[in-house]
C-alpha cells in the first residue's frame, strides 16, 4: 500500500489527523481507480477503488477548489439498476453497483466554480476511463477535458443508464492528470438543459494492452438511413480484444456474417422500423463481449399494421409477444412522426413517472405483473400546454379503416385536463383522470378511423389558452395502438363485493368482444371452485373473518386469449371479527401476493378499508408508488424478497403517511389491529423514497418500542457512523422487528409518532411518519407469557378457566388424574414469576382469577393483566425470576 493510499485507510488516517506538520505531496500509484462520491470498494474482479468520500469534503485531496463538484449522492440515493456487463462489471455485484451508483456532481447553475480534478500520478502515457451513471435527467449534457484538451464535447445518457468514455495515450508530464467536467447547454449541446455535471468513477491505467482494464468491447452501433433507404451501420471496434467475426441480425433473423475487423455494414430494410443486432465472436480465452443493438428508421416506408408505440420510452415486447416501438427520449423525433419537434418534446421514464398499480391495466388485456406491460404505461411523452407548440403525431400508415387505442397513466395530477383530436375530429374535448376506467389508467378507443392520405393524425391540445386556473393542461400519452378496424376488446372488470350475516356476494361486468369459457373463484389465495361462462356474480359463506380477499379469473384455453392470467379482485371486511394469523398488510395500496406466495391485504383503496385506524385523519395520506424506479435489489434480497417481483415492488413501494405537524391539535397515526389475546412478533417495513432525514417514534401496546426510527437504523441499516454519514437513500428497503409483543385486550395497538428532537447527522428533521407494510405472527408457546393463559396455548379461552380449576383442584377431573404443575420457565420476562396468572391482582392464584377471566370472555369485563406481586414456583429445582430476588 502506498503512503498516499494509507493516508485514507482506517487507523492510519486517524493517526495522520493528529499530526501538526503537513506531509509532502504523494503520488498515486497506477493503476489508479477512484469511486467518486462514495466509499472505498472492491469490485467483482478484486480490484480496489479508492473512496472519494460522501459530502462536500475532499478526502483524497484531488479537487483544487473544494467548492467545485462539492455535491454527492450515494448508491442508495442514485442507483436504479442497469446493465454493467458491457464495461466488464457484474450488474449483481454490490461493489460494482457502488462504483456506478455513487456520484460526485457540480451545481453548474448556482455557481461559477468549475468541476476540476488534479490526480497526482507519475509522468507517463495513460488510458483514462471515465464512468458515468444517469438516474434522472437525459437533458443533462456536459463535456470532458483531459490535460487541458477537450476529449468529449457532449456527454449525456438516458435514465438509469451507465456509461463509460475511454481516452488512450493521454500524456502526463507534470505529475498531475488534469480532468474537468463542465456543463454544456443548448445550442452548443443540442437538448442540453441541465447544467449539473456528474462523475461516477475514474480509472487510470498504463496505455496499451498491458492492463486488463484496457480490454474494451466494440460499442456505439448507430444505424442512420440515407435518402435512398439504405441503412449504414457503424460502430467503434474493440480494443485489446481479438474478434473472430460478427453475426448481423435484422429483426431477430441472421442475414450476414461479417469479419472480425469490420466496423460497418449496409442494408436496405423493407420496413419503416428495423432493429439490428451485432453478435460478436471472440478468440478462445478472450472475455466475452455483449451484442450491439440499434434501431433504424426508413422515413419513406409506412408503418406496418398492427402498429404499437411506447411513447417516451424504449422498444418493449409485452407478455403476448407484441412489439411496442419506442419513440425515444426527450427532444428529437427519432421515429419522425412529430411535425413540430418542440411539441410533445418532454418525456418521463417509469423511474421518473411511476408504474400503474397491480390490477389497473388488466381490463385492457395487459398484465401488471409483467415488467414490460407496466413499463409501456410507465413512460410518457408530454407537452407543455402553455407554449405555442402543438403536440401532434402524423403516423405514416397504409390507407384503410382502423381502430385507434390511446393509453394513459396518470401518476400525479387528477386536475390534468386536455383535448384529444384524431383525423381532425375532436374525440374528447375534456379528457381527465375522472374518465379513466381503472385507477389512474385509461384507454380512449376510436373506432372506424379512416386514413385516405397515408397519414393518421393524432393531436393532443391544452384545454384552453391560457389554461384555466387550478387545472393542469399539459397533455400526456403513455402508448398508442393502431389495429385493423373492429370494436375494442375489454376484459371482464369492476368486481365488487359485500358481506351480510356472514354471506359474501360478488358481482362484475362481463367482458366485451372476448370469449370466456368460465371463471375460477379464489378466497385468500385458495381455489373455491369454478363458475360458468355466463356468470357475473358469486356467493360465499364465511366464518368470522376480519378480511376476505376474493379473486375471479376469466378462463379460456386459446393461446391468443385477450385476458390470460387476469384476476379481478375485491376485499370484504367484517368489523365484528378479528384478523387471522399471520397478518400482512400492504399500507397505501392494493392487496398483493409477494414473491413467496404470501397475501398482503391492501390498506390503500379507501380512507380506512380494513377498519384499523381509530381516527381516519391520522395517517390519512397514501402514495401508491412512493419509491418508483429507485429500487435497491440487495436490500430486498437481504430480507428474503425479490425486487424484480411485481408483488414485492407493490407491497414495499407504497406508503401510508401522516402529516406530523397537524394543527391546531395533533392527530396521531394510530393503528388498532383486532387480534386474539396472545403473544406476537411484529415487523414494520419502511422504504424511504425521498428523505433520509425523516425521523419518527414507534409505540406498541402503549410503550415506546423505538424512540428514533429512520433510514439510519433499518435492518439492513445505513452507515450513520461513516465520516461523513452515508444514508440508505430512496429504494432501500428496511425492517424493524419487535418480538414478544403481548396483547391482552384483543387489539394490537401501534402508533407512529413524529420525532422533531431525534438525532439527525445530516441536519434537519422530516416529522412525517411513513409505513410501507406490516407483518404480524402469533407466537405459540408453552411458556406462561400471556396474563391469564393458564393452559399455555398463547391465547385466552374457556380452556384457561378449566386450567384454573385444575390448579385449584388437582386430580379432580376424571380424564386428567395427574395434578397440573406450573412450568419453571413461565413468566412474561423469564423463568419463575407466576404473577401472570394473578389476573385480578389480589396476590393469590385461585378461583377468583377464573371468575375474572370468565367475565372478560363472556360479559365484556375488564381484560386480564399481570399481577404486581412476585410469585415463585413451589418446586425447589426451579430458578426464581430475577424480579423475585
Amino acid at each position: 500500500m502506498s503512503l498516499r493510499h494509507a493516508l485514507f485507510s482506517g487507523s492510519v488516517f486517524l493517526l495522520i489527523l493528529c499530526l501538526c506538520a503537513p506531509l509532502p505531496a504523494q503520488l498515486f500509484p497506477v493503476p489508479l481507480r477512484i469511486n467518486m462520491g462514495g466509499p472505498e470498494v472492491v469490485d467483482s474482479q478484486g480490484r480496489v477503488w479508492l473512496g472519494d468520500g460522501f459530502g462536500p469534503g475532499d478526502a483524497l485531496n484531488i479537487r483544487p477548489d473544494d467548492a467545485g463538484g462539492a455535491n454527492t449522492l450515494s448508491l442508495g440515493q442514485w442507483f436504479c439498476g442497469g446493465v454493467l456487463e458491457p464495461f466488464g462489471f457484474n450488474s449483481a455485484h454490490p461493489g460494482d453497483q457502488e462504483i456506478f451508483g455513487s456520484i460526485r456532481w457540480d451545481d453548474g447553475n448556482a455557481d461559477a466554480i468549475p468541476y476540476l480534478l488534479e490526480l497526482p500520478i507519475p509522468n507517463g502515457s495513460y488510458l483514462v476511463n471515465l464512468y458515468f451513471y444517469e438516474n434522472c435527467c437525459p437533458n443533462r449534457h456536459y463535456s470532458a477535458s483531459l490535460e487541458g484538451a477537450v476529449v468529449d464535447p457532449d456527454i449525456s445518457h438516458g435514465g438509469c443508464t451507465p456509461g463509460r468514455r475511454s481516452f488512450d495515450n493521454i500524456a502526463v508530464a507534470d505529475e498531475s492528470l488534469s480532468i474537468s467536467i463542465l456543463p454544456c447547454l443548448d445550442p452548443a449541446c443540442p437538448g442540453g438543459g441541465d447544467a449539473n455535471s456528474i462523475l461516477s468513477a475514474i480509472e487510470v491505467v498504463v496505455a496499451g494492452c498491458g492492463d486488463p482494464a484496457a480490454k474494451q468491447c466494440a460499442s456505439g452501433l448507430a444505424c442512420p438511413t440515407d435518402a435512398a433507404g439504405v441503412v449504414t451501420g457503424t460502430w467503434s471496434p474493440g480494443k485489446c480484444i481479438t474478434y473472430t467475426g460478427y453475426e448481423l441480425r435484422r429483426d431477430g433473423e441472421m442475414i450476414q456474417n461479417l469479419p472480425g475487423d469490420a466496423t460497418q455494414f449496409t442494408d436496405t430494410p423493407a420496413n419503416r422500423y428495423t432493429e439490428y443486432e451485432l453478435v460478436p465472436a471472440v478468440a478462445a480465452g478472450e472475455p466475452p463481449c455483449p451484442a450491439l443493438r440499434a434501431p433504424a428508421v426508413s422515413p419513406g416506408i409506412p408503418f406496418e399494421i398492427p402498429l404499437r408505440l411506447n411513447m417516451g420510452g424504449p422498444t418493449l415486447v409485452d407478455r403476448k409477444g407484441q412489439k411496442w416501438i419506442g419513440d425515444g427520449g426527450p427532444g428529437a423525433d427519432f421515429l419522425q412522426i412529430r411535425p413540430d419537434d418542440a411539441g410533445g418534446s418532454f418525456t418521463l421514464t417509469p423511474a421518473q413517472w411511476g408504474l400503474p398499480p397491480l390490477g389497473a391495466i388488466e381490463r385492457f388485456g395487459f398484465n401488471s405483473s409483467h415488467s414490460a406491460d407496466r413499463e409501456i404505461f410507465g413512460s410518457i411523452r408530454w407537452d407543455n400546454g402553455g407554449d405555442m407548440n402543438s403536440y401532434q403525431l402524423d403516423l405514416p400508415v397504409p390507407n384503410g379503416d382502423y381502430l385507434v387505442n390511446l393509453y394513459f397513466f396518470e401518476a400525479c395530477c387528477p386536475q390534468r385536463h386536455f383535448q384529444v383530436h384524431v383525423q381532425g375530429q375532436a374525440i374528447d374535448a375534456d379528457l381527465s383522470m375522472a374518465e379513466y376506467q381503472s385507477p389512474n389508467t385509461g384507454r380512449l378507443s376510436v373506432e372506424n378511423t379512416m386514413v385516405t392520405g397515408g397519414l393518421l393524425n393524432v393531436t393532443l391540445l391544452p384545454l384552453a389558452a391560457p389554461c384555466p386556473a387550478g387545472l393542469d393542461c399539459n397533455a400526456i400519452l403513455s402508448a398508442l395502438e393502431v389495429l385493423p378496424s373492429g370494436p375494442p376488446s375489454t376484459c371482464p372488470n369492476s368486481l365488487s363485493c359485500a358481506i351480510a350475516d356472514g354471506k359474501v356476494t360478488g358481482a362484475w361486468n362481463a367482458g366485451e368482444n372476448v370469449i370466456v369459457t368460465g371463471y375460477k373463484l379464489y378466497r385468500n389465495g385458495a381455489l373455491l371452485g369454478t363458475l360458468p361462462a355466463n356468470a357475473t356474480s358469486f356467493e360465499d359463506q364465511v366464518g368470522c373473518q376480519r378480511a376476505s380477499f376474493y379473486e375471479v379469473e376469466p378462463l379460456n384455453d386459446d393461446p391468443d386469449f385477450f385476458c390470460p392470467g387476469q384476476r379481478m379482485t375485491c376485499t370484504v371486511v367484517d368489523e365484528n371479527c378479528r384478523f387471522d394469523m399471520p397478518l400482512r398488510i400492504n399500507m397505501g395500496s392494493v392487496s398483493a401476493y409477494d414473491s413467496q406466495g404470501n397475501l398482503w391485504l391492501g390498506d390503500g383503496t379507501g380512507p380506512d378499508p380494513l377498519g384499523i385506524r381509530p381516527n381516519d385523519a391520522g395517517g390519512a395520506n397514501i402514495i401508491g408508488d412512493f419509491v418508483g424506479g429507485n429500487t435497491k435489489p440487495a436490500s430486498y434480497a437481504a430480507l428474503g424478497f425479490d425486487a424484480s417481483n411485481a408483488g414485492d415492488r407493490t407491497i414495499f413501494n407504497s406508503i401510508r403517511w401522516d402529516f406530523g405537524a397537524d394543527v391546531p391539535v395533533p392527530i396521531d397515526y394510530a393503528l388498532e389491529l383486532p387480534v386474539a389475546p396472545g403473544v406476537y412478533d411484529v415487523s414494520l417495513y419502511f422504504n424511504e423514497g425521498c428523505c433520509p432525514n425523516r425521523h419518527a417514534q414507534i409505540e406498541i401496546e402503549g410503550a415506546i418500542a423505538d424512540d428514533d426510527v429512520s433510514a439510519w437504523d433499518f435492518d439492513p441499516a445505513a452507515d450513520r457512523f461513516a465520516v461523513p454519514p452515508i444514508p440508505a437513500g430512496p429504494g432501500f428497503l428496511g425492517r424493524l422487528n419487535f418480538p414478544n409483543i403481548v396483547v391482552g385486550d384483543g387489539s394490537l395497538s401501534i402508533r407512529l409518532l413524529p420525532c422533531p428532537t431525534c438525532f439527525e447527522p445530516l441536519g434537519g428533521i422530516d416529522t412525517n411518519p411513513i409505513l410501507n407494510a406490516l407483518e404480524v405472527f402469533h407466537i405459540p408457546s408453552e411458556e406462561l407469557q400471556l396474563a391469564g393463559d393458564s393452559d399455555r396455548d398463547g391465547s385466552l379461552g374457556i380452556s384457561d378457566i378449566i386450567g384454573y380449576l385444575k390448579l385449584q383442584f388437582p386430580g379432580f377431573f376424571l380424564l386428567d388424574r395427574q395434578p397440573t404443575e406450573l412450568p419453571c420457565d413461565g413468566g412474561l420476562a423469564g423463568a419463575g414469576n407466576l404473577a401472570v396468572l394473578d389476573i385480578n391482582g389480589d396476590g393469590r392464584i385461585d378461583m377468583s382469577d377464573a371468575i375474572y377471566e370468565a367475565m372478560y370472555l363472556f360479559t365484556g369485563g375488564r381484560p386480564p393483566v399481570q399481577g404486581l406481586k412476585c410469585m415463585v414456583p413451589p418446586s425447589g429445582n426451579c430458578k426464581a425470576h430475577p424480579s423475585c430476588q
